[in-house]
């Protein structure tokens, strides 16, 4: 039977034997990896993603990662938008998010996964569920058509509101990055530079009694003092940048789009007996 050079490179190769023909069976799975290109190997990474048997459903284990990822942080938004009330959290929005984070996470591409996220767009603004007011949607009238609308326009505008507003962010917070790994490494070449100049007029310490060496110790301190705060400062920059670029990033992300929305409601009167 022939094999496209996709089944070769997704390690569907068959098991070798010692014969002429290396052709025993195909490794099992591999039907599940049909989304990919022919031209990456292990999901495009092979570091983490090992599979030399052939037998492990990297893309489950990726969409359930990639799912409950998602979900937390839907959740985590709402509560912290909600001052931490669990019996406000919408349930609905929670598990689109989630679902959504497990079609993106499993890797069948960007078409669609944009799609389930449109229907999921839909879905949150016509239907909501909290354990505090149960089930509100269109259908059994407690939410109204008005507020149906707003809330899937609201989704769209305030994602890409919050989606430029953290790339300015993230680009700025990359900048700082590079510009305290450019002071640390000034700072340090100064310490460099003042060290030697302290060694040769004091003879590596040896000889403080010289006119220049109380300058020379002076320029030193001075010195590992500007390289030490330039280290703590790229420390603290990059653990920002860490923040900025992780979870929690994005928890506060969805915190501001649920704030903003229930504002706007609220003030416009939208949703409200």
């Amino acid at each position: 039977r022939r094999r496209s050079g996709y089944q070769y490179r997704h390690g569907t190769l068959p098991h070798p034997r010692p014969t002429n023909s290396p052709m025993v069976a195909d490794r099992p799975r591999s039907e599940q990896f049909y989304a990919w290109t022919p031209y990456n190997s292990n999901l495009d990474n092979p570091v983490v993603n090992t599979d030399p048997d052939g037998d492990f459903c990297v893309p489950c284990l990726t969409a359930i990662g990639g799912g409950l990822l998602k979900a937390g942080e839907e959740m985590g938004g709402q509560l912290l938008a909600n001052g931490g009330d669990m019996s406000k959290v919408d349930w609905i929005d929670v598990g689109v998010e989630g679902f959504n984070g497990m079609v993106k996470g499993s890797g069948v591409g960007l078409v669609f996964s944009g799609a389930t996220e449109t229907i999921g767009t839909g879905v949150k603004a016509t239907f909501d569920y909290t354990s505090e007011k149960g089930h509100e949607n269109y259908f059994n009238g407690k939410k109204s058509g008005e507020s149906v609308i707003y809330d899937a326009a609201a989704d769209v505008l305030d994602g890409k509101a919050t989606d430029y507003v953290g790339s300015k962010i993230v680009k700025a917070s990359d900048k700082a990055v590079t510009q305290a790994g450019k002071n640390v490494k000034q700072a340090n070449k100064d310490l460099g530079k003042a060290q030697r100049s302290y060694n040769k007029a004091t003879d590596g310490g040896k000889n403080l009694n010289v006119p220049s060496a109380g300058v020379k110790n002076i320029l030193l301190n001075q010195a590992q003092k500007k390289a030490i705060i330039a280290k703590t400062t790229q420390k603290g920059v990059q653990q920002n940048h860490t923040l900025i670029k992780s979870p929690a990033g994005n928890v506060a992300k969805t915190a501001i789009e649920n704030k903003t929305t229930g504002y706007v409601k609220e003030k416009m009167g939208i949703g409200v007996d």
